[in-house]
């Protein structure tokens, strides 16, 4: 929840465990193990489903979930509210103590960009914010999101849960066997809170509520997500799987960040770190004097033999820094945390952390993540911090390089010019990697 650093989970002697879903607006709470440990079976939940998304009642003026979109400030002071009244306490609890989230959506959205925005950057009624995993499903398009908190685990020990639950389902170790009644104890949740008749007497909870969600949608729709192809061929694949593929990425992010800005700001990587029991954090900055160079030659055109050399470098640099940090050896993150602390605390923040040094190296205009490559997740939308800059995922497929760039939607059309570069580079980096092929003797 927001107002604190803990997860709460349903007491030992709980008589089930439950999810909470959502679907047009509204809340239920269903039941889906027993106190053995049997879950729910496909029947028993394909029926309840069923009869949920026939139940005709009317939506909301406020959807469910949107006491959760907020930030901390005013989560705090609405969730104050809504918690006088017992039958609200008795609802935030149940979203507290539920494994996790379902959202329902029936819409018919044909193109995956506008599906991804959809799932990422709602009207506030498809997931609940501070929930660690909100699972979105399109029945229309049969397709499947998954909305994190960002704070409670990073996205590769997602991927790791994703992979497990599919291996158990495919090995039969899910104990089908189960206590639960057919309807699951299916149960709308419905927030009490007092409206009055008109707008100018709306007041407390309702109008707070209100004016808060008209904020968040507003912040909502200023971002957008925008999801690009680059298809390579057989040499091309041959290619990349004897580099270091991330470090050829960011070489060609530098290049669209030249082409574009003329300018290479600072840029960090997130790096897969779920070698570590319980997952953590770890970005890596990704920007050297070398990439830099290779890069910056790229675009003047300079000869492929001097831009080898520096490609060729910059692979060994980023190996090595990619080491320190998947044995915990990164310094960033550490500093973040120690910033972060001593401004939850209202401490004085060190003249440090302020130096305009520091801010050039951790101010980071492109932050990337590539994790599609495992096969799990496809698709990662997220945003990266300040308003004007840009997240990146990138995956390496079969034949063809994915990107899905999260940006402000005011700069679509420069994000557009940033993305072909990207392309570019990539495909320039290529051309010069296969000049320096051998070459077969007719």
């Amino acid at each position: 929840m927001p107002e604190c650093d803990q997860y709460l989970f349903n007491e030992d002697d709980s008589s089930a465990r439950h999810i909470n879903i959502l679907y047009k607006g509204r809340g239920w709470t269903m039941d889906i193990l027993d106190n053995k440990g049997g879950i729910a079976s496909p029947a028993q939940i394909e029926n309840t489903l069923y009869r949920l998304i026939h139940d005709d009642a009317e939506a909301p003026d406020l959807p469910f979930a949107a006491p959760s979109v907020f930030p901390n400030e005013q989560a705090r002071e609405i969730r104050a509210q809504l918690n006088s009244r017992s039958e609200n306490a008795a609802i935030w609890q149940s979203i507290e103590k539920s494994l996790f989230i379902l959202s329902l959506d029936d819409a018919h959205i044909i193109d995956d960009e506008d599906a991804l925005n959809d799932a990422a950057f709602s009207d506030g009624s498809a997931f609940w914010a501070y929930k660690p995993l909100n699972y979105r499903c399109n029945l229309s398009d049969d397709r499947y999101f998954l909305h994190s908190e960002s704070s409670w685990i990073d996205a590769s020990s997602l991927a790791d849960i994703l992979a497990l639950a599919q291996k158990n389902q495919h090995d039969g170790k899910i104990q089908r066997k189960n206590t639960l009644p057919d309807d699951l104890n299916l149960a709308p949740l419905d927030w009490q809170i007092d409206k009055h008749e008109t707008k100018e007497q709306d007041s407390g909870t309702y109008k707070l509520i209100k004016e808060a969600l008209a904020e968040y949608r507003h912040h909502a729709e200023s971002y957008t997500t925008g999801i690009y192809d680059l298809y390579l061929n057989d040499q091309e694949q041959h290619l990349l799987k004897h580099n270091d593929p991330d470090a050829l990425m960011q070489i060609a992010l530098q290049y669209a960040q030249y082409k574009v800005h003329k300018t290479v700001r600072s840029s960090r990587e997130n790096i897969d770190m779920r070698h570590y029991t319980n997952g953590r954090k770890c970005y890596m900055q990704t920007v050297t004097a070398t990439s830099k160079a290779a890069a910056t030659a790229i675009y003047s055109l300079a000869d492929s033999s001097s831009i080898l050399p520096l490609i060729e470098a910059y692979n060994e640099e980023h190996l090595m820094r990619k080491a320190h940090c998947l044995h915990g050896e990164d310094v960033y993150g550490h500093l973040l945390g120690l910033e972060s602390i001593a401004r939850e605390q209202k401490q004085d923040i060190p003249a440090f952390f302020t130096d305009p040094g520091y801010l050039t190296l951790t101010q980071n205009y492109i932050s990337t993540i590539s994790l599609g490559c495992h096969g799990i997740l496809s698709y990662i939308a997220f945003t990266a911090g300040r308003a004007e800059n840009i997240a990146i995922n990138y995956t390496y497929n079969r034949n063809n390089i994915n990107l899905v760039l999260t940006h402000p939607r005011n700069r679509t059309r420069e994000i557009q010019k940033f993305a072909t570069a990207v392309q570019a580079g990539i495909k320039q980096l290529l051309r010069i990697l296969a000049l320096s092929e051998p070459q077969d003797e007719v």
